[in-house]
């Protein structure tokens, strides 16, 4: 779960902050000097400095919030207390108190933060990811793991991902020779394979659902959201729009959805098509569910579904491709283990994906260095505890860093180094039991999908590795992408599934800021007695707050995950942030998070109600959102034992073998040419869940698909109204509830189609999710649980959202740990070449290697960063630390497995770590927990490892992979991945030459930055104003921000004036541009001053601005 806040920086650059400041500091100077008195006696983790109404929010400014976490949690400590508008959030960062958190008090952190932006999303949070913790969460889940996400019913969407990879390889090899988007591709499949997985035969209301919930994606905002920072300022939700937009979103969704599943209705008669959709359709039919399974209720699983299986699998494959072409040995190993295991095969069996031992670590590593969600979705704490002797108030929403976490240097060997072999001999896996690697989270709320989550990423990265791909591997390379404002960054192709954005205007950001003047006078009796309540409390420690905002603005300028892994470290791996009205614990250990997901499970087990999320989970009734309840149970029980078991992930193997193949066909028709293996791998995980789901591809299945991610994108935005739930008002006005519920109504529309399309069949005739929820869904369920169209929805929408995003972000993380570092890959490509000729399903198992670094990379990248947020059900005590009931509790799943108690040199990748260890990733190791740990964890790590395991070892076996000149080893971050290609030679006489001739890149690149520097340079600045106020200038990072500018103009114009400095002569000559004569003129000897490179490089850009 990555949080973007970018845009919210504008909040700190507006010269109308000053002038609140000051109002603030006259209206509040009395109380904050009580609030500041009574919370002295609060024994909360100790966290960043706060701001008045923002409290830590500014703190995650300039960078992805996961690396502003885990920034503050090297300062602060393992567990920190933010303060994020009303909202009080712990931020965890270590595997020790991760394990406090999914294991020790995993019940009293089992529920999700109600986040307002969500809620028309998740059908009134009614989903399994952020439905409340109790009876209805228990339902949902048990439908989950026991229905739609068991081994079972994931084996029998083995034809789905079989067809869908195919289809990749297909794309890939008849684009030999030229570009190719792989993200784009890996995304689709993703989709295709949920989709299909959730509706059954493709139909075009299903295209036009998963389109909305890709919109949706991109727009909504789970965690970080204005209205959910300050919930009970219901005006802030209406301001800043996500609310209206998410409920716009939803009631597209709903309508698609609607007209699937009327579609579905009528074909589940029989045994329908296997689809999760008539899976639920059957339950509420037969009234198999121990609750009334409404429609909204499949809706909203159906949802989650979607959501989850889409973006995060193909997230997880690019991530596995970039770090295998940083890393060519880390390549070359698993394409050789690859190649051993299938030999000459064309098509790798999903049967054998468990002999790909390297493949597997490749994609541990990969998820470990980049979880899918790299800050886990919040939880809320239920009851007060104790963690690490802070005391954990109800009510505080939790955030566990699972970047953080991934690369916990004590637990984690060089735990900046893509290295999968620290996988091989390790049993660290992400299925909640290893706390230092929890990409899937752990506990009661981790994600259920990870058995659905392994074939898809594992089938693809095997076949496109494997002979079958037909792609020679080192013959890939990567392509800086420039765009905007950010030349100098790597444009990240491969963004996480849960990435949080601040989606808000400026003008809107801005007048926020202003009403909380009026926002304070109307609060400030509530502030009075929030903070009088608190003084008793013995909360963890956390970062400094601000009125009204709390520790938001400490997650400000980076990744939440990383951000909350920083703030861990200053404040301790249990720490408290106040996020809006929203009290977070956030637990970044081990220790902690085994008391959150094991001792305490049932106490966090349940899922706060995110706002934003109620929509499009069809009122929280999807499995992931859905509250702690007999309704969760049953809901599980469907996921783990029929949705998601072995038997069922295995059924759909062929699904993983033809996308994985479509992949492999995809990269090898473009050899020799740019590829974005990125957009590829999301495309693969969403195309294996998707048809694993809801059957054959369809116009209606991409539609969904596409919704599916737009929801996701507008989730993953800040939202006022998840952190302000109670000011309904604030979610019509920030926009994004309305977007959220556009983007449902019209995807629920479109998987009404597919689901009414689905009925018309026999009931699990195809063997889809799809179908089994619709027989659920005709059974009727029972008086207390009916298994309604509804429920349907949102369980198809979890197994795509959560099979596909997370899969695709775990695979990129593998491919670009494995590019990083190429002696993985070439250890992985020697294991697959050993084990087998021909990449087969049924022999991953032998993969040891690729299994670790899989493994590593997940604990370097966990899905989610910092695991779902849970919600403390009812008061208790962890370390020492009461959390009070109600409390969101966030495990830092990313800071856990970056722990360095826990990981030797954390920050390095080393797949070997986990080759001798039995660290899995199931929820019992709690230093390594991307799919989180205790009853919430996720239901679908077997579809998920499969998944991740076949298409690495497809990937890596058969393929040269290597980077351009252009991307160094040293150079490419894993943070900002860039597109993947499949030749650097080619590109010397393909007319994108320029993308890989540094220079050329460098010139254009250095074109779009002098604007920047102007503006840096003439722009107002409250510190020019002040210039004898130190704290003005720290708190503006003006010359963090400067030196960072100057770095990277003075870096692109050294290389634009080193390139041709040896052609120059003295006589001159025509065509010369201005650097040429600038170097021309330096060499004369009679200039009266001479030119140095500083004086050429300053009129380069300065006249590169004139002309602009």
């Amino acid at each position: 779960m990555e949080f973007h806040f970018s845009s919210f920086s504008i909040i700190l650059q507006s010269p109308i902050i000053i002038i609140i400041l000051i109002s603030l500091i006259l209206k509040l100077g009395r109380k904050r000097f009580k609030t500041n008195g009574r919370a002295s006696s609060n024994n909360l983790p100790p966290g960043p400095w706060k701001l008045p109404i923002l409290g830590s929010i500014h703190h995650l400014i300039g960078d992805l919030p996961h690396r502003r976490l885990t920034k503050l949690s090297k300062k602060h400590g393992p567990i920190i207390h933010m303060q994020l508008g009303e909202t009080p959030a712990i931020v965890i960062s270590s595997p020790e108190i991760a394990k406090l958190l999914f294991k020790t008090h995993d019940t009293a952190f089992a529920q999700r933060p109600q986040f307002p932006a969500i809620e028309a999303l998740t059908y009134g949070w009614s989903d399994l990811a952020f439905s409340p913790y109790g009876n209805f969460w228990k339902q949902v889940r048990k439908i989950c793991t026991v229905e739609l996400l068991s081994a079972k019913r994931v084996r029998s969407f083995k034809f789905i991902r079989m067809e869908e990879v195919s289809s990749l390889v297909r794309s890939v090899s008849m684009n030999v020779g030229s570009s190719i988007n792989l993200t784009e591709m890996f995304l689709n499949m993703s989709y295709s394979i949920i989709a299909r997985v959730i509706f059954g035969k493709k139909t075009k209301d299903q295209d036009a659902y998963v389109s909305i919930i890709k919109e949706t994606l991109t727009s909504s905002s789970l965690a970080f959201g204005v209205s959910n920072l300050f919930p009970s300022q219901k005006w802030l939700h209406v301001i800043s729009g996500v609310e209206c937009k998410v409920k716009e979103m939803h009631r597209t969704c709903d309508k698609v959805l609607d007209d699937i599943i009327d579609e579905a209705t009528s074909k589940i008669d029989g045994d329908g098509d296997g689809s999760l959709l008539c899976i639920l359709l059957r339950l509420k039919e037969n009234g198999a569910c121990e609750f009334q399974l409404t429609n909204d209720n499949i809706k909203a699983i159906l949802q989650d579904m979607l959501i989850a299986g889409g973006e995060t699998t193909s997230l997880t494959v690019e991530w596995i491709f970039s770090e295998m072409l940083k890393n060519p040995r880390v390549l070359k190993k698993a394409q050789a283990e690859v190649r051993e295991v299938f030999g000459n095969k064309d098509f790798v069996d999903e049967m054998d994906l468990e002999e790909l031992k390297f493949l597997k670590a490749v994609i541990k590593e990969s998820m470990r260095l980049h979880p899918p969600t790299p800050v886990l979705l919040p939880k809320e704490c239920l009851k007060y505890c104790e963690i690490n002797g802070y005391t954990i108030p109800v009510g505080t929403q939790v955030f566990v860093n699972a970047w953080a976490i991934g690369r916990d240097p004590k637990y984690w060997s060089e735990a900046e180094r893509f290295y999968p072999e620290r996988f091989l001999d390790s049993e660290i896996d992400y299925k909640g039991s290893h706390f230092e690697f929890i990409p899937f989270g752990a506990g009661k709320r981790m994600c259920p999908g990870i058995s659905f989550a392994e074939p898809n990423i594992e089938l693809p990265l095997a076949q496109l590795f494997g002979r079958g791909g037909g792609v020679s591997l080192n013959r890939y390379s990567v392509v800086r992408s420039f765009k905007g404002k950010h030349e100098l960054r790597e444009i990240r192709i491969l963004y996480s599934a849960m990435e949080f954005r601040f989606s808000s205007s400026p003008m809107v950001l801005s007048l926020i800021i202003i009403i909380s003047i009026s926002l304070i006078l109307k609060l400030r009796k509530r502030l009075i007695k929030t903070n009088r309540k608190a003084s008793s409390k013995n909360l963890p420690p956390g970062p400094w707050k601000l009125p009204i905002f709390g520790s938001l603005h400490h997650l400000l300028g980076g990744l939440p995950h990383r951000r909350l892994t920083e703030l861990s470290k200053k404040h301790g791996s249990l720490m408290h942030i106040q996020l809006g009205e929203t009290s977070v614990i956030v637990i970044s250990s081990p220790e902690i998070s085994k008391q959150i997901f094991k001792t305490h499970d049932t106490a966090f087990a349940q899922r706060p109600q995110i706002v934003a999320a109620e929509a499009v989970t069809y009122g929280y009734i999807t499995f992931t959102l859905s509250p702690y309840g007999e309704y969760w149970k049953r809901i599980r029980r469907i996921c783990t034992q029929e949705l998601l078991s072995a038997k069922r992930v295995r059924s759909f193997q062929s699904i993983r073998n033809e996308e994985v193949s479509r992949l492999v066909r995809f990269v090898s028709r473009n050899i020799g040419s740019v590829i974005n293996l990125s957009d590829a791998l999301l495309n693969l995980t969403y195309s294996i869940t998707a048809k694993a789901t809801l059957g054959s591809k369809s116009s209606d299945q991409e539609a969904f698909i596409s919704y599916m991610k737009r929801i996701l994108r507008t989730n993953e935005n800040f939202n006022v109204s998840n952190i302000f739930p109670s000011q309904k008002w604030l979610h019509r006005i920030n926009g994004a509830m309305r977007e959220l519920e556009d983007m449902h109504r019209t995807s629920d529309r479109i998987l009404d189609d597919i689901i009414a399309a689905a009925k018309s069949k026999t009931i699990n005739a195809d063997g889809t999710l799809l179908s089994f929820l619709l027989s659920l869904e005709a059974d009727n369920g029972t008086p207390e649980f009916q298994f309604s169209r509804n429920n349907v929805k949102a369980l198809l929408q979890d197994m795509l959202l959560a099979g596909s995003e997370t899969s695709s972000s775990t695979m990129e993380w593998v491919f670009s740990e494995m590019l990083k570092n190429p002696r993985v890959l070439k250890k992985a490509q020697a294991e697959i070449r050993e084990v087998f000729d021909y990449v087969d399903e049924n022999d991953l198992g032998e993969l040891q290697f690729l299994k670790a670094i899989i493994k590593e990379s997940m604990r370097l990248h966990p899905p989610g960063g910092a695991l779902l947020p849970r919600e403390c059900r009812e008061t208790c005590e962890i370390n020492g630390y009461t959390i009070p009931a109600g409390t969101q509790v966030l495990v830092n799943s990313w800071a856990i497995g970056r722990d360095p108690k826990y990981w030797n040199e954390a920050e390095k990748f080393y797949p070997e770590r986990f080759l001798d260890s039995e660290i899995d990733y199931k929820g019992s190791h709690f230093e390594f927990i991307p799919f989180g740990a205790g009853k919430r964890m996720c239901p679908g790590i077997n579809p998920a490892l499969s998944f991740s395991i076949s298409k690495t070892a497809h990937h890596t076996e058969a393929r040269r992979w290597q980077l351009t000149s252009v991307h160094r080893h040293r150079t490419l971050a894993a943070v900002a991945v860039p597109l993947i290609g499949s030749s650097a030679s080619y590109a010397r006489e393909s007319p994108l030459a320029f993308l890989f001739r540094l220079c050329c890149v460098l010139r254009r690149t250095h074109l779009t930055r002098p604007p920047d520097v102007m503006e840096a340079v003439s722009e107002f600045s409250v510190v020019d104003l002040y210039p004898s106020i130190g704290v003005l200038e720290v708190s503006y990072r003006v010359q963090e921000k400067n030196d960072k500018l100057h770095g990277e103009v003075d870096w692109i114009l050294e290389n634009i004036v080193t390139d041709p400095r040896d052609k120059i002569t003295v006589g001159g000559g025509g065509g010369e541009d201005l650097v040429d004569i600038l170097l021309r003129l330096q060499k004369q000897n009679d200039l009266q001053y001479p030119l140095s490179d500083s004086v050429v490089k300053a009129i380069i850009l300065l006249q590169t601005k004139k002309r602009q």
